[in-house]
């Protein structure tokens, strides 16, 4: 098929570009290294619906992560970073591998032409931002061609390969954000949203300076309010864990570890080599404490103790000796001090080393995890923890977007919570200061809780219900005063409790200073002419009488000039939307197994 490609032009040889090729195509190529269905394997991280998850391309997808890292910020990669790198590839690999087995289920292919198109047109971004390929700073699509044509005929029949079967995925991709769309009335809806704006005075009436005995309301009342508002009490799937943490701590190994890089570091100076050199190669402190041209003039007050008391008292161009600190040890030399406003500032270089675990803890720390993971898997696993002198925590209940009590955010476990059963014990997952293992103790499907369930929420709900109308009834006679003419800002001096406020640029979708965002009260905003509001707004913070001052509504010639710009960026909102909901259709439906760290089912 590319056999033409090359008559077209003469032969160019460029070596590094070549080579810059083919590091982008074993980057991109992931379904090739997926496709073997036997058992795990020493190569496989994972399976998506059986298909294998190769462990070696994982690793070159997290090098490429660390590379472009690097060459965007030149920053060293620390621990967290490195787990988001991991995270990120883990579950690129695993939408790769469903969108493929999708456009193969609707038999989507690619034809000839189109595997030709995309080889020579559509280079990945990667490609396009290296200098090979410019010209006067800019991506020269030919120099790229001539690049593709050079090549010999195996190299050609990969990219072939790779192209051929990452068209189909394409297509797919296309076709749900095909169903997107975005019509006129819409976009000037949108545009509304955004640029009617209002001016308002306020009063409002708190609901709080209201008391009601709650106790006091009937069981018939409660249960009517129940029953007419049965979907606000609705609870989502939700699931509910216990789980131990390994916290990832430093020993005094670790301790003296550091210690003695911090003195083989002093050592270097002390035989000749320019101190800047050494904190250069050596330091973790901030890039404006490093001395040098990115050193700026910081506060000695909010520095660590040792530091800050060097800080103040070292000589200018002195080296310390060495500063020994909880979380790790300094020498810093102080550049340059200076007095201003009367707080003592200094440029300093500072050679700092965090303390930190070293490979063999950590690697003694991730052992012990799995160690814990495979007798869970025989034994009780509360027995087990004891044991180990793991203590158990239980999460409470959780949705599986947000965040889980005692852990925070971490989409792996609530993913993987909500893809198991109850009884089923977790992988050890890797986070930045620990290693978690998690049983599923209890799952629940959306559900209406019944009313016995919920009643003291319903009380509370009720209660504060009747307090909006303590102050809505003593707004309604302060409605009249307004629409006479006698000032809002007049009318709120008569009660302490009251407030008065003035709100400007109000748009549709905004809030409401002093009250929030309330729907209903930017409704009735909107849905007024200027003047006094003719009704009494209720709201979640109590009764509001409103006058709107001024009103600027949305101008349609310039609705028309910004019309295409807001339909492009509406549609990229609702593609991204119709992929998202379509990609967790797909995860909620499929097997995924997750082997990175250890093969447990």
């Amino acid at each position: 098929m590319f056999d033409e490609l090359r008559k077209k032009t003469k032969t160019v040889l460029w070596i590094t570009v070549v080579a810059f090729i083919l590091l982008m195509f074993f980057a991109w190529g992931a379904e090739f290294q997926m496709g073997n269905q036997g058992g795990p394997t020493g190569n496989e991280i994972g399976r998506v619906n059986g298909v294998p998850i190769s462990g070696a391309l994982y690793e070159q997808l997290v090098q490429q992560q660390r590379l472009r890292y690097q060459q965007q910020g030149g920053t060293e990669i620390d621990e967290r970073t490195e787990l988001t790198f991991r995270s990120n590839t883990w579950t690129s690999l695993v939408q790769q591998a469903l969108i493929d087995e999708e456009a193969k289920r609707l038999g989507l292919t690619a034809s000839d032409e189109e595997v030709v198109a995309a080889v020579l047109n559509s280079p990945q971004p990667d490609v396009m931002s290296n200098p090979s390929f410019m010209t006067n700073g800019q991506f020269d699509i030919s120099k790229y061609q001539a690049a593709i044509r050079s090549l010999d005929d195996n190299t050609l029949r990969m990219l072939e390969a790779q192209a051929r079967s990452g068209i189909p995925a394409t297509k797919l991709q296309q076709v749900v954000m095909g169903s997107a769309m975005v019509g006129d009335a819409e976009l000037w809806d949108a545009f509304r949203m955004q640029n009617d704006k209002l001016k308002i005075n306020y009063l409002l009436v708190p609901a709080e300076k209201f008391a009601v005995d709650a106790t006091a309301i009937s069981q018939s009342d409660l249960e009517r309010y129940y029953q007419a508002h049965k979907k606000t009490f609705e609870t989502p799937p939700q699931a509910t864990l216990q789980f131990v943490s390994i916290p990832k701590k430093t020993t005094d190994v670790d301790s003296l570890a550091i210690a003695q890089q911090m003195r083989d570091a002093l050592q270097e100076v002390r035989e000749g080599e320019d101190f800047l050199v050494v904190v250069d190669a050596y330091t973790e402190a901030p890039a404006n404490q490093r001395g040098g041209p990115t050193a700026t003039w910081i506060a000695v007050e909010p520095l660590s103790p040792a530091v800050r008391e060097a800080a103040r008292t070292l000589p200018v161009g002195q080296m310390s000796d060495l500063l020994v600190e909880p979380g790790g040890f300094h020498c810093i030399r102080v550049e340059e001090r200076k007095e201003e406003a009367g707080s003592m500032q200094v440029r300093l270089a500072d050679l700092y080393l965090p303390i930190r675990a070293t490979v063999e803890t950590l690697e003694a720390l991730r052992q012990q995890a799995l160690d814990f993971r495979s007798e869970v898997a025989k034994r009780d696993f509360a027995q087990v923890a004891q044991e180990m002198r793991l203590p158990i925590k239980d999460t409470g209940a959780f949705r599986q977007k947000g965040f889980i009590s005692g852990i925070g955010s971490f989409p792996e476990l609530q993913n993987w919570a909500f893809a198991n059963e109850e009884g089923a014990i977790s992988p050890p997952y890797e986070r930045t200061d620990s290693w978690v293992v998690a049983r599923l103790t209890k799952k629940t499907a959306r559900r209406l809780p019944d009313f016995t369930e919920v009643q003291d929420r319903v009380r509370q709900t009720v209660a504060d219900s009747l307090k909006v109308d303590q102050a809505a009834q003593a707004a309604q006679s302060i409605l009249p005063r307004a629409q006479a003419g006698e000032p809002l800002e007049t009318i709120a001096k008569a009660d302490p409790t009251w407030v008065y406020q003035t709100a400007d640029q109000i748009t549709r979708s905004g809030f409401v200073a002093g009250i929030g965002r309330d729907p209903a009260l930017l409704g009735s905003l909107f849905g007024s002419s200027l003047g006094v509001v003719p009704k009494v707004i209720r709201t979640a913070r109590g009764a509001v009488v409103a006058q709107v001052t001024e009103r600027v509504d949305a101008e349609r010639g310039a609705f028309e000039a910004q019309k295409e710009m807001l339909r492009g960026r509406l549609m990229q909102q609702r593609q991204n939307e119709a992929v998202t909901a379509w990609m967790e259709a797909l995860q909620a439906n499929a097997k995924i197994e997750d082997f990175r760290y250890g093969t447990y089912q």
